[in-house]
């Protein structure tokens, strides 16, 4: 609690210890890495994983644009677009088609094609304009280098779902994370059998 005073200003801090106790099995499992996937519905954890890796992106081509000096407007629109892109593509192509958005709309307010101010409301909803056209076109879409990942998506990809982050190229897309796990459900069962 703060209480202002004249020119004094005091803080009292509390911090409480709360104890939770899990059962041994149940904290083993945790231990391993394999409680919170087997507890958690499919649908959840997919879910999930795609609300990750789209704070995760979001965050990324903010600093993208900002180191360009240019700024993010997220509309509506083009933020549905943009969701609609992790259900389509790897995080990666994501965002090899970000920093690609990026360059391209730097450029142009360098050289006065375009102000900033319009450059900032157009930068998201051409991220999946880029997109189109490279399917329209055929083009192969490169994969953005996996060097860094914010801590929140690694926590819940090395930890939650027990992977490596290198799903995050893997996967064709979040909706795909069903076919992968049930790949991994067949490979599991194939293991079974054969060592039975």
């Amino acid at each position: 609690m703060a209480h202002l005073s004249g020119n004094s200003y005091y803080v009292n801090k509390v911090i409480y210890d709360v104890n939770v106790a899990f059962k041994e099995t149940i904290l083993a499992r945790i231990n391993d890495n394999n409680y919170f996937g087997e507890s958690s519905e499919e649908d959840e954890l997919i879910m999930l994983l795609k609300d990750y890796i789209y704070s995760d992106l979001i965050e990324k081509f903010g600093e993208m644009l900002e180191s360009r000096r240019l700024q993010l407007h997220i509309s509506d629109k083009a933020n549905n677009e943009f969701i609609e892109l992790i259900n389509q593509i790897s995080y990666t192509q994501i965002l090899a088609l970000c920093n690609r958005v990026a360059v391209f709309f730097s450029d142009k307010v360098l050289i006065g094609d375009m102000t900033k101010s319009v450059a900032k409301n157009a930068v998201l909803s051409n991220v999946s304009k880029f997109y189109n056209r490279a399917v329209e076109s055929e083009w192969a879409l490169n994969h953005a280098e996996l060097d860094y990942i914010g801590k929140d998506l690694e926590f819940f990809i090395t930890r939650v779902l027990n992977k490596d982050i290198s799903i995050l190229k893997d996967v064709a897309s979040v909706e795909n994370l069903r076919n992968w796990r049930k790949r991994e459900k067949d490979y599991n069962k194939m293991i079974g059998r054969a060592e039975g």
